[in-house]
């Protein structure tokens, strides 16, 4: 009881604390007062209809005095049956101010079903429209006939606007002030096999309006949307008219037509909708598709959408939906018609949470003001929170019982015990719930077997008992299933009774009677007829053994297949929505299972995939299959008849090629193109073949189809259609192969397959037909792409069979002429494409739909991109099994799209995790035979489609099919021209790559060409998905990076992925494969979470990624410091050489005694394990002394350089708070300049009495060991200020002692310190050579200041290693003589693979390395091979000796093999971490899931890496930090490796900046060579036409800013934050420069004519003019022509700038007159 009262506080009485009196007594009361107050404002709209407040009032008030007249009173009820409009509702106010309760009928309710009612109810009156009427039974019945009846139509009609003062309500009605009379009377299913009438008095009914007052505001426009006998039309109707609300009543159709819907709510500017859950989600599909402006309009004005009637679930589409929609409210409301609302949850703005972060299931909420709420068991006691129990309702809510049920009543509705006020009641709902932790509630099912179907409240014991009334029925029962989509339908199951065999007509008499007794929503779905119900041994319904429903209890006649065309293509939507196996012409869609929304869900689809707006009204008038087939043709013909169709002979007179043929015309013009447009279908033929026979079908063939006649020739560049004669035979050749062997013909159909066509002289098909055996041929058919497609095979192997077979008989030629030829279509697209404002629209589409797009797919290839794309190509064949395949086919049937969605949702992830883009663009042939003929046609109809798919934002399964599938449809919806789309977005052109897109899904249909050959047994051994594998044909190479070849063959999904060699070895397209089919198996087992954490990789190509590559164990003196490595050196050679600086030499036990000396002296001033040491001081013996003897006290050090004093002084060490500062005299004026004060003592390495009296001999530290810390370093934060790197003894020694190893570092060794000492790779110098007894070299100043002394000073001292951060060696291209090569550790920051190649061939050993901080100075590493060409970017190698590497998503998942990702490492060099800063630590080092050791971690690097297929990381970039201009990823080093080459720069580097907002730029700096002196807009010119000829524009920087020197930091690095901004005279001017000399001149004057320019300027670019593939083509042409030179066309697209264009000219010119000479 105390639980109750906390949860339950005792609610105000209803009518407490209102100022307003007419609310304390009745609802029309409230409506009343509003109409008084607004009496001019609209009330009603409907059908273009408006009615004000005063009009309805007065309306409203005239029909409730002719009710008074009639007898209505008090208590009494009247049945109102109209259609949706004004009648409806001036009805329910004249009811209520009549002071009875109004009992809505629907007129769609079977003429039994509503006299059941009336029988029930006793209305004392009864109020109806024409409709109503003739529900009832009353069409020849005139108002005099039926006098308790009154026809509403002419009282629903608009008067003049009455005065306020005008409407005189009947004060004399004392019954009008009790709010316990009844308001309405509603009936719902009833378990005993009759409804049940649920009276509601006006009390509930004034609680729940004032409630929903404050939660919505006033005055929202309102949709009636829900019928009049569900209760939440009250909830529409009077909380918009008790509100000064416009009320929009919705006509019929809206509520079965989604799409029409949307329209409707954008256009009435609805704000506040009720829905049921199955309609939000049908509406949520709709507007997936809707128009921007349909949506702009929603977002505008929608506010709330309120949801009831059955549980809520928020599926993908309801998501995306209100993510369009931000602003607008989603609220889900509980309540049973006996109660009304009663609880409420609220999501979106102001809600408890957003709808994209709300569970699936979404509460019912908490009680609404008034009403309260009880959790009780069966005994009704209270349960615990979290715990199920059943939930009674209290308060203010109850209704007042069910009508004429007194006992049904009392068990419904006792009194309540928890409530202390008298006569307080509860109702026992029947509904299961628990109290969630914040106190919501959350809805779990019933106890009973009533059920929700579609928002209907169902009891399945109303349609048994139904059933059961029928006298062929012996027993019956009713239960819910879920059907083929999910949701729940009734079955029936029905035994005949004695002596009735249950014919084929049994089930039919029984859909009968229930149409004519129950509600469309309480008809079953299906009717099982049985011998016999099951019983359990006690004798109850069994209904686990009940059978399931097969395809013939739904209602299914004989079967008849359906005709080819619309019939089939209609029953496969029929299957997908209905989920049954087969359709028949004959089956009715309502029989099958249909209902009114999934006859919505029709409507959609045919929206979306047939492009048809088919009236809702036909699918009732057309329910079977080929009535709505013959529907939807009339439709289309319509709409096709509206369109001129292609003109038979147009082709031919114009001459003309499609869009298509010109683009594949222009590519077919490049070299090394071969075969991949070629399309070869090579066929087996065993038996007696009459070649003769065979030739003749060829020729008739040939003439027939006037594709296989044309010829392509260049006219001015222009390409032009000739046809030849009909009479042309046919290219057949004939060879023998008998005996020759397999190899031998599949050398033949190769290289048949592989010869390419003439196209000017023609023709563009051919055939080989070979002779392997006596009655064995094979025959080649090749076709040039130009004139045939995919979709061409079928009527080729129709054609051809059928004239054959003809032939072969002796007959003539059987088949009718072709309505047009595909030269007619090509015709008919030109006038089309002529019509400049339709194609304007559609280029402005796919100009927004890729704005922004990336223009490359940035594969993982094996190698660079050649400059002109390679088309050879090779094929991976790949399979779906049929059970993989049928299980993706059932889940695209839930999600209502195609299978082809769901593949393209896969292929955009697999293609997403190898490239690192959260959007791929993936091309998409699109058929385009759409006019009626075109099937029979041979022809190039087919274009591409560009389908953006997004993948960002963590979409799920559903989601990402989602957007796949509306992509894709998109798409199709705006189809364009392939050409001029790419005309539209004018991307830069490449000849390396296509434009847009570079992968393909290709999907073909399931039918295959089929040759019926008399006699003859006829196989396709390639159809462009299973090549030809009987005889290991490679037919055709790539016309794309990957495409992927699919389509349906037997149940499973077969095909393959086509791929460019160029850039992919045959192990990568395996792997693909496998990604491809894990990706698929994901989707089909509804895989949860987001698609980003689908597991792709499989189990070999993970333990390579993470294990095997990650072997690098290796012993190291795993309890050793790093200072007892160097004891044990200056024991064995006390006397060798440790440190040369300044033409002075330490040995290693003089260097030892000065470390032991001053490491006494540091443990007397605190030193220890842990405790900071500050060193600043210059390189050389006292620095090297300082560093050893902070070891050998067991301090660590922190070093910071005097060279580079700042105000960082400072901040590292207040943050490091050292125990003391050791310094020389650099250091100290360093520490002054900075300002660097601290309460630490300064001790002086150059005071010699700092050491007076301390002891030689090395301190003993009993307190440490390898895990105390041995050096911080401090690098650069991202919030300004530096963080420390803790790095201890172990992670040094094991660094040391690795590398000492690898490097073969030993007593021999002499090795330079050339790294500042604030840098970390100092310690390589320092670690490698004390470690192992090598000589430790300090240069000097001179020698560090300039790459040149520095590099002499090497060779002149023998040096074995260096560490050199690239910068450094900017601008150097030799080196000097070297007696042993030196190995040069190069790294620190990208380097360029010219500078490694430079030192590789200048006689050095070059090792590029790489290594955070974080992971101990390097871990990885890469020699280049010998002979190295240098031509790639350089890896940065292996993980080095205990090192771990992983290439990481942003989860911290494995990526696949080559695919983007971010480094971690882990292993024994990973450092302790950062100096008191653990918010970071735990953002940078996770503990090691891959490394079983226990207490494994691993560092976020932050950098971009990816493997490539031998093993080797390549460096890629920051993750922080990408650069990308114009879609494309830009390597910067490219940029300054091409700036390098120009004679004129020394050293150069390369930013992208942003010193406007908004407006981002790449910035070159360059140091120019000694002898090269020019002004600064000359040198920024020169530049820029340099790099124009090696680098595509959105590569070539818009300033240039030259430098006496780059900025770099102390560790040798570039300085990027010292580099300025650049001035006004960096930037290359765009001024124009006249063309030079003859030649220029006339191809400026051609360029002229050709883009329509006023002048061209010798800088100018072809593209950027708008030139394009066919104007460069004519432009060539006239080259050939008039100056007799002859040039590539992919020449222009390397050279596309005026002046480089013609020295280019000049050239080949040149070398075609030199040829002869030198023949």
């Amino acid at each position: 009881m105390d639980e109750i009262r906390t949860n339950h506080p005792i609610p105000a009485p209803t009518d407490a604390g209102h100022e307003d009196p007419a609310e304390r007594g009745s609802v029309h009361a409230l409506f009343e007062r509003q109409a008084q107050r607004t009496p001019h404002a609209p009330a009603l709209e409907h059908a273009g209809r408006t009615l004000s407040y005063a009009a309805l009032d007065a309306c409203a008030e005239r029909l409730a005095r002719r009710l008074r007249a009639l007898g209505v009173v008090a208590g009494d009820r009247v049945a109102i049956c109209a259609e949706r409009g004004f009648a409806p509702v001036v009805a329910m106010l004249a009811t209520l101010k009549a002071g009875a309760a109004y009992l809505p009928l629907d007129p769609d309710y079977p003429r039994a079903r509503l006299h059941l009612l009336l029988d029930d109810a006793a209305p004392a009156a009864r109020l109806y429209d024409a409709a109503g009427r003739r529900a009832l039974g009353l069409d020849d019945a005139r108002d005099g006939d039926d006098r308790s009846g009154i026809a509403v139509d002419d009282c629903a009609e608009p008067a003049p606007d009455p005065a306020p003062a005008a409407v005189e309500h009947d004060a004399g009605c004392a019954h009008s002030d009790d709010p316990q009379r009844p308001a309405y009377v509603i009936y719902t299913s009833g378990s005993t096999g009759r409804p049940k009438g649920v009276a509601m008095a006006h009390a509930p009914l004034l609680n729940l309006l004032r409630w929903q007052r404050g939660q919505f505001g006033a005055g929202l426009r309102t949709l009636q949307f829900a019928a009049l006998g569900f209760d939440v039309s009250f909830q529409e109707i009077f909380g918009a008219l008790c509100d000064g609300a416009t009320l929009v009543v919705a006509e019929s159709e809206l509520r079965h037509d989604f799409a029409a819907l949307a329209r409707a709510l954008y256009e009435r500017r609805i704000q506040r909708l009720h829905l049921p859950y199955l309609a939000l989600s049908a509406l949520a599909d709709a507007l997936a598709d809707a128009d921007d402006a349909t949506v702009a309009g929603l977002r505008e004005h929608l506010a709330e959408v309120i949801v009831a009637g059955e549980q809520l679930r928020l599926t993908p589409a309801i998501r995306a939906m209100f993510a369009r929609l931000p602003s607008t409210r989603l609220h889900n409301h509980y309540g049973p018609t006996e109660t009304h609302v009663v609880s409420a949850h609220v999501l979106g703005p102001g809600g408890a949470q957003s709808v994209a972060d709300a569970p699936a299931h979404v509460p019912i909420g908490r009680a609404v003001a008034g009403v309260r709420l009880y959790l009780l068991d069966p005994q009704r006691r209270p349960v615990r929170d979290g715990d199920s129990g059943e939930l009674w309702i209290g308060g203010a809510a109850p209704a007042l019982g069910y009508l004429h049920q007194d006992e049904l009543s009392a068990q419904r509705f006792p009194a309540d015990p928890f409530d202390p006020r008298p006569g307080a009641r509860m109702y026992r709902s029947g509904d299961l719930a628990r109290r969630l932790p914040g106190g919501e509630l959350e809805f779990l099912g019933r106890n009973d077997e009533q059920v929700k179907i579609r928002g209907f409240r169902v009891e399945p014991g109303e349609i048994a008992a139904q059933l059961a009334a029928h006298p062929r029925v012996r027993e019956a029962a009713a239960v819910a299933r879920a059907g083929a989509d999910g949701a729940l339908e009734l079955v029936a199951y029905a035994a005949p009774a004695p002596g009735d065999g249950g014919g084929a007509d049994f089930a039919a008499a029984l859909r009968e009677h229930l149409r004519e007794r129950l509600p469309e929503p309480l008809r079953p779905a299906a009717i099982v007829v049985v011998a016999a119900l099951p019983r359990s041994a006690h004798g109850k319904l069994d209904r686990a053994a009940l059978p399931p429903p097969d395809d013939d209890a739904y209602g299914r006649r004989d079967y008849r297949a359906p005709r080819p065309g619309g019939e089939t293509e209609l029953a496969r939507l029929w299957q997908e929505l209905l989920g049954r196996e087969r359709i028949g012409r004959d089956d009715d869609f309502f029989a099958l299972g249909g209902h009114s929304l999934s006859a919505a869900r029709l409507l959609g689809r045919l929206r979306r995939q047939w492009r048809v707006e088919l009236p809702v009204s036909a699918i009732w008038q057309h329910p079977t299959l080929a009535a709505q087939a013959a529907a939807l043709d009339a439709l289309r013909g319509a709409a096709a008849a509206a369109a001129e169709p292609p003109q038979p002979g147009a082709g031919a007179a114009a001459a003309t090629l499609s869009s298509n043929q010109r683009r594949l015309w222009f590519l077919s013009q490049l070299d090394g193109i071969g075969g991949a447009y070629h399309i070869a279908l090579p066929l087996r033929l065993r038996g007696a073949l009459d070649v003769a026979a065979l030739r003749a079908a060829l020729d008739a063939l040939s003439a027939r189809h006037a594709g296989l006649r044309s010829r392509f020739v260049a006219v001015g560049g222009e390409p032009r259609l000739q046809l030849a004669p009909e009479t042309s035979a046919f290219a057949l050749r004939e060879c023998d192969l008998r005996g020759a062997g397999d190899a031998a013909l599949r050398d033949a159909l190769q290289r048949e397959a592989e010869t390419t066509f003439d196209l000017e002289r023609g023709p563009p098909a051919r055939a080989l037909l070979a002779r392997s055996g006596d009655d064995e041929f094979h025959l080649l058919l090749t076709l040039h792409h130009l004139v045939a497609d995919g979709e061409s095979l079928r009527p080729l192997a129709r054609d051809l069979s059928a004239l054959y077979a003809a032939f072969v008989q002796g007959r003539s030629d059987p088949l009718p002429p072709l309505p047009w030829q595909f030269p007619d279509y090509a015709a008919w697209q030109q006038r089309r494409l002529d019509q400049r404002e339709a194609v304007d629209a559609l280029q402005q589409h796919w100009r927004t739909a890729l704005a922004d797009a990336p223009a490359l797919l940035d594969l993982p290839t094996r190698q660079p991109r050649p400059p002109l794309q390679s088309f050879d190509g090779a094929l991976l064949p790949l399979r779906i099994e049929p059970a993989l395949a049928e299980a993706l086919r059932r889940r695209a049937r839930r999600h209502g799209t195609s299978l082809f969605a769901l593949v393209l949702a896969a292929w955009a992830l697999v293609l997403s995790r190898l490239s690192g883009q959260s959007e791929v663009v993936v091309g998409a042939p699109n058929a385009q035979r759409d006019w009626a003929g075109s099937e029979a046609l041979i022809g190039f109809f087919v274009d591409t489609l560009a389908l953006r798919i997004d993948l960002s934002g963590e979409p799920d399964a559903d989601e990402l099919i989602e957007r796949a599938r509306r992509s894709a449809l998109d798409a199709q919806d705006h189809a364009l021209p392939f050409e001029r789309v790419v005309e539209a977005l004018n991307p830069p052109r490449r000849a390396d790559r296509t434009p847009l897109f570079q992968a393909v899904l290709a999907w073909q249909g399931e039918d295959e060409p089929v040759f019926e050959l008399p006699g003859i047994d006829a196989q396709v051994l390639e159809l462009g998905l299973e090549l030809g594998s009987e005889l290991g044909l490679e037919l055709g190479g790539a016309k794309f990076d990957l495409e992927l070849q699919l389509g349906e063959r037997a149940g499973a999904v077969v095909g393959g992925l086509r791929y460019a060699t160029a850039l992919f070895a045959p192990a990568a397209i395996e792997r693909h494969r496998g990604y491809l089919l894990a990706a698929l198996r994901a989707l089909a087992e509804d895989a949860p979470g987001p698609v980003a954490g689908f597991e792709l990789i499989g189990a070999d190509e993970r333990r390579q990624l993470l294990h095997d590559w990650n072997r690098t164990d290796a012993d190291y003196p795993r309890e050793a410091c790093f200072h007892h490595l160097f004891e044990r050196q200056a024991k064995r050679s006390p006397e060798a050489v440790a440190l040369e600086h300044a033409g002075a030499r330490w040995s290693y036990a003089a260097l030892d005694a000065a470390a032991n000396r001053l490491a006494h002296r540091l443990i007397a001033a605190g030193v220890g394990p842990d405790r900071r040491v500050a060193l600043c001081a210059q390189r050389g013996a006292d620095a090297i002394v300082a560093i050893l003897a902070v070891f050998k006290a067991g301090g660590a050090y922190v070093p910071l350089d005097p060279a580079h004093a700042s105000a960082r002084f400072a901040r590292v060490l207040a943050d490091a708070a050292p125990v003391c500062a050791l310094t020389d005299e650099e250091g100290r004026r360093a520490l002054t300049a900075a300002g660097a004060h601290g309460d630490w003592p300064l001790f002086a390495l150059d005071d010699p009495a700092l050491v007076e009296g301390c002891a030689d001999t090395a301190p003993q530290r009993a307190d440490l060991g390898p895990q105390h810390l041995a050096y911080i370093v401090y690098t650069s934060g991202s919030t300004g200020d530096p963080k420390g790197v803790m790095v201890e003894h172990r992670q040094l020694v094991q660094f040391a002692h690795s590398q000492a190893e690898r490097f073969g570092i030993g007593a021999h060794s002499r090795i330079a310190q050339f790294a500042s000492l604030g840098f970390d790779a100092s310690l390589i110098e320092i670690g490698l050579s004390l470690s192992r007894g090598a000589a430790l070299c300090v240069p000097g100043d001179d020698e560090r200041a300039d790459a040149g002394a520095y590099l002499e000073w090497i060779a002149r001292e023998r040096i074995g290693l260096s560490y050199l951060p690239p910068a450094f060696l900017q601008g150097r291209d030799a080196l000097p003589r070297f007696q042993t090569p030196p190995l040069f550790l190069v790294g620190g920051e990208a380097v360029p693979p010219t500078l490694l190649r430079m030192l590789q061939r200048g006689g050095a050993r070059p090792v590029h390395v790489y290594g955070p901080t974080e992971t101990t100075v390097l871990a990885t590493a890469w020699e280049p091979p010998p002979h190295w060409s240098g031509d790639a970017p350089a890896p940065i190698g292996r993980p080095l000796a205990n090192t771990r590497a992983y290439v990481l998503d942003a989860q911290r998942r494995p990526l696949p093999l080559g695919a983007p990702g971010e480094l971690y490492l882990g292993g024994a060099g990973v450092a302790r971490g950062y100096l008191g800063r653990a918010e970071l630590d735990a953002e940078r080092y996770f503990p090691d899931p891959f490394d079983p050791r226990p207490g494994a971690r691993m560092y976020r690097s932050g950098d971009t890496v990816r493997y490539r297929e031998d093993g080797e990381l390549l460096f890629l970039g920051r993750d922080d930090g990408q650069v990308k201009l114009r879609g494309y990823r830009i390597e910067l080093g490219e940029i300054q490796a091409r700036l390098r080459e120009h004679p004129a720069v020394r050293e150069a580097a390369v930013l992208l900046r942003e010193d406007e907002p908004g407006r981002p730029r790449l910035v070159a700096y360059v140091v120019a060579a000694a002898d090269r002196e020019h002004g600064e807009e000359f040198f920024a010119a020169a530049l820029r036409a340099h790099l124009a000829e090696r680098l595509p524009d959105y590569m070539l920087p818009a300033a240039y800013v030259r430098l006496q020197a780059l900025p770099l930091t102390a560790g040798g690095k570039l300085e990027r934050r010292a580099l300025p901004a650049p001035a006004g005279n960096a930037f290359a001017r765009g001024d124009y420069a006249p063309p030079q000399g003859e030649l220029e001149t006339l191809l400026a004057q051609w360029w002229q004519e050709l883009l329509a320019a006023e002048r061209i300027g010798r800088d100018d670019d072809f593209f950027e003019l708008g030139g394009h593939s066919l104007l460069a083509m004519r432009l060539l042409a006239r080259l050939r022509e008039e100056l007799d030179v002859a040039v590539a066309p992919s020449l222009l697209f390397r050279r596309p700038r005026l002046a480089g264009f013609a020295e280019a000219v000049l050239a080949a010119a040149l070398q075609d007159a030199a040829a002869p000479e030198q023949e």
